[in-house]
């Protein structure tokens, strides 16, 4: 894991940066603990993976996550410990398409990842 220093007005604020892609191929969860910023890749692009957990996270953590491939977020919505909770209107227990350079924004709350912003090019 990388650490890069960001410039704020306030001074220097470090973040958490895993310069290597995690490979969704196979799993549902990954490991953010203690980032701020990650991508995600699918070594097997033929089929779309889903990503239901985002395990280490602790409160007030944000996360950032790229998407270098498409793949699936499953969404839980009743506050699963290290679930994905994607907003009003939407149904839990679906799966949500994410595509290839999409940018999502995160927040835990201390049980579950809350889906704060989305970048869709």
């Amino acid at each position: 894991m990388g650490y890069y220093t960001l410039a704020t007005i306030n001074g220097p604020t470090p973040i958490a940066v895993d310069p290597f892609a995690a490979d969704l191929e196979g799993i549902n969860s990954i490991s953010v603990a203690n980032l701020n910023y990650i991508n995600i890749d699918d070594s097997n692009p033929t089929s779309t993976d889903t990503l239901q957990f985002l395990t280490g996270g602790t409160k007030g953590q944000e996360l950032i996550i790229e998407l270098e491939e498409d793949i699936n977020f499953y969404v839980d919505n009743i506050m699963t410990i290290d679930s994905i909770q994607w907003g009003r209107g939407t149904s839990s227990g679906i799966s949500l398409p994410g595509s290839e350079h999409e940018i999502f924004r995160f927040l835990h709350n201390g049980t579950a990842w809350f889906l704060i912003d989305r970048f869709t090019l």
